[in-house]
């Protein structure tokens, strides 16, 4: 019974809110809103029979597009939220995720025993997370409005500008990890 009940506590925690409330449904949300902005109205085709693999393959472009806007937003040119918390600010982006990680590291050991602790950090996160994505929802939102004419008029741009930040956080993500295995092999 305890590793059944392991395993929805970690589907509602890990997948119900990290995942489909922090990014999935922000990425929706501003994916819906622009292509509304176009005059593509997202919720009238969910209303036609889409199967299993439609709804997995939205699911994956709404995941996508909210740790993409999470990504944009708190990239070091935008700077509108914060994925690393901490009150240092630096110029080189590695320094800081290094030193968010260090305390992340030390914050769970010293309370590896203690799983209240961590699932209220875990909430913290999530609530962070959760604020800044549906506020960069909104705001795309709103911004798609004035850029509508060039996203009409210039697509290609915008597919490519989409893809050249999904690189970029790959390398983002890529450092980061790198970061934390070398963290937790010292």
């Amino acid at each position: 019974m305890g590793a059944f009940s392991s395993f929805f506590d970690n589907l509602y925690t890990k997948f119900l809110l990290r995942d489909l409330l922090s990014k999935a449904i922000p990425g929706f949300i501003a994916i819906a809103g622009i292509a509304n902005t176009l005059g593509v109205n997202v919720l009238q085709l969910l209303n036609e029979d889409l199967n299993f693999y439609g709804y997995l393959l939205l699911y994956g472009v709404s995941f996508a597009m909210g740790s993409l806007m999470q990504f944009a937003a708190s990239n070091k040119l935008i700077r509108v939220i914060k994925i690393h918390a901490g009150d240092e600010v630096s110029k080189d982006q590695s320094d800081e995720m290094t030193i968010s990680l260090k305390r992340l590291k030390g914050f769970l050991v010293k309370y590896q025993k203690n799983q209240l602790i961590l699932d209220q950090r875990e909430r913290l996160v999530i609530l962070k997370n959760m604020a800044g994505n549906y506020a960069v929802a909104f705001l795309l939102i709103a911004t798609s409005y004035f850029a509508k004419p060039y996203i009409q008029q210039y697509p290609l741009f915008f597919i490519i500008l989409v893809v050249l930040a999904l690189l970029a956080q790959n390398r983002y993500h890529a450092t980061e990890q790198s970061i934390w295995q070398k963290i937790t092999r010292d």
